[in-house]
């Protein structure tokens, strides 16, 4: 695979594009973009949904969602965290510059995973998942796995973990779950890890949970992390990656991840399909657990009757919050409402709203 070089200069940059539609620094620049004498290294591909703004702040104004697989022209680098590009239309704005979000790539290269080294088991990532510098969620992550890349599986450390590299030859530790990683390579040496071989859970058949931690400690420190939250303001279509503020999905997704490092579907539609596919939902909230998602429909009115009739299987999901127990919800639902905040379920509403609820764990 052809390869680029990114020169780091030092310093701040300005940017501004003259009449050819080239990228012209002045004063000091964060960092200059070149290639090998055969291609050029000033663009980038969008490898997952992501903000295009007027300016390289999460408060500035939006454009527009950029989608995978878009390309961008790099004009510049306004500090570590931008990146000031062009789209295909021709429009101007700023992109986050973290890895998770875009890759740089030359003019005329097709995108997609790199091969991996030939050789012993390869595995598919099938979801996006951490890659880790020791076998422990505990671990610093390294960066996301992004679903399509493939790894060399280098060996398989526990039940839990397989050590890998990825596709520029930095080695790390990542989840064996097949939610996460599918073994799609043959070994040719011994010592790889047996195909289908995946992670289970203790002898009692509970489903087996990241890095084989304990249930109950894995709900009380979700529940810890999410209560850190409380009334953080609501946002519409807040940033996924900003906590000053959150809308539902993004409440649960946010604490998830920071909590537990499981990625949930970035809407409440999403999760929702993310929890039925686990196989333990149930339409009764009174039966549910600590750290369980519940889902319901959209708000029609404060009484009863006004969901009577009702078909809970066909209902679109439209809120998403995170059950405490003792028939209390934590979740975020409006700027009046005052963000983040504890809220009851029986003889509310939220009980006539309810469509079904379910571990993702």
């Amino acid at each position: 695979m052809r390869r680029f070089v990114i020169v780091f200069a030092v310093a701040a940059v300005a940017a501004s594009v003259v009449s050819s539609g080239q990228a012209v620094f002045s004063g000091k620049e964060a960092r200059v973009y070149a290639a090998s004498t055969s291609a050029s290294a000033s663009h980038a591909e969008v490898v997952r949904g992501v903000r295009f703004r007027t300016a390289p702040s999460t408060e500035s104004a939006v454009i527009r969602m950029l989608e995978r697989g878009e390309r961008l022209e790099v004009l510049g680098r306004p500090n570590d965290d931008w990146l000031r590009v062009r789209d295909s239309g021709g429009t101007l704005g700023y992109v986050s510059a973290q890895d998770r979000f875009v890759r740089f790539v030359l003019e005329g290269e097709s995108g997609g995973a790199a091969d991996t080294a030939s050789g012993g088991w390869t595995g598919e990532i099938v979801r996006g998942v951490s890659f880790r510098e020791g076998p422990s969620t505990s671990a610093p992550r390294i960066r996301y796995l992004q679903k399509g890349e493939t790894v060399r599986i280098l060996e398989r450390v526990n039940a839990y973990w397989f050590k890998v590299m990825d596709k520029t030859g930095r080695t790390g530790y990542v989840s064996s779950r097949d939610a996460f990683i599918r073994v799609t390579g043959a070994p040719d040496t011994g010592g790889a890890p047996a195909l289908g071989e995946v992670a289970t859970g203790p002898s009692s058949g509970t489903p087996a949970t990241p890095g084989g931690q304990d249930r109950d400690a894995m709900v009380e420190r979700l529940i810890a992390t999410g209560m850190k939250y409380l009334g953080t303001p609501y946002e519409y279509g807040s940033d996924r990656d900003d906590p000053s503020t959150f809308d539902c999905s993004d409440f649960t997704r946010y604490v998830f991840l920071e909590a537990l490092d499981i990625r949930l579907p970035g809407d409440s539609r999403g999760q929702a399909a993310y929890v039925r596919q686990l196989g333990r939902v149930s339409t009764d909230w009174r039966s549910l657990s600590r750290g369980d998602l519940l889902f319901f429909s959209e708000y029609k009115g404060s009484n009863a009757e006004d969901y009577a009739g009702m078909d809970k299987a066909t209902e679109t999901v439209r809120h998403v919050g995170i059950y405490l127990g003792d028939g209390k919800m934590l979740n975020t639902r409006s700027q009046a409402s005052g963000g983040v905040r504890i809220d009851n379920l029986e003889g509310t509403y939220w009980e006539y709203r309810f469509l079904f609820g379910g571990p993702a764990f």
